[in-house]
């Protein structure tokens, strides 16, 4: 014969208090998790010195420009055929020289509070590198498009 047992009163509130605290500890962590992923995640920062050294490792670097690139580029800022990027130092700051067929565009950049800055077809955009499996990528942040444009080391 099977015994019904039922929960007593007592086992009862002591599992909800125990599912409570439980649920309440997995909220609060998933809090913690997302305040220290968004911490270190998005755009890099860099100060007033870090920008200087910025500048100068750039000064005369080339960047490749693959397919996804030069869609971006076409959509977004109206440049057609764009082939290569290379970056010049330049009297204001620095000088993103996008080359196609035609002609090179040129999008000037300066030392902005914590990236380098420009303005291009009235979009502000921002220019930095990161690093993708210890390789240096050129990248163009276009701020009202949220639009991030990745030009690889060639």
């Amino acid at each position: 014969m099977a015994e019904d047992k039922k929960m007593s009163l007592e086992d009862e509130k002591r599992l909800f208090a125990a599912s409570s605290v439980s649920l309440l500890l997995v909220i609060f962590l998933c809090i913690v998790s997302f305040c220290a992923a968004q911490s270190h995640a998005g755009l890099p920062e860099y100060d007033s010195a870090g920008l200087d050294e910025l500048m100068m490792m750039l000064d005369g670097e080339k960047w490749a420009v693959n397919a996804d690139a030069k869609a971006l580029l076409e959509k977004h800022l109206g440049l057609q055929a764009v082939q290569s990027a290379g970056t010049v130092r330049s009297g204001l700051g620095l000088d993103i020289v996008l080359y196609s067929k035609r002609a090179p565009y040129v999008l000037s950049v300066k030392k902005g509070e914590k990236r380098l800055e420009g303005v291009f077809h009235g979009l502000d955009f921002s220019a930095f590198i990161l690093y993708e499996e210890n390789n240096p990528v050129f990248c163009i942040f276009i701020a009202e498009e949220d639009v991030l444009i990745e030009f690889p080391a060639l």
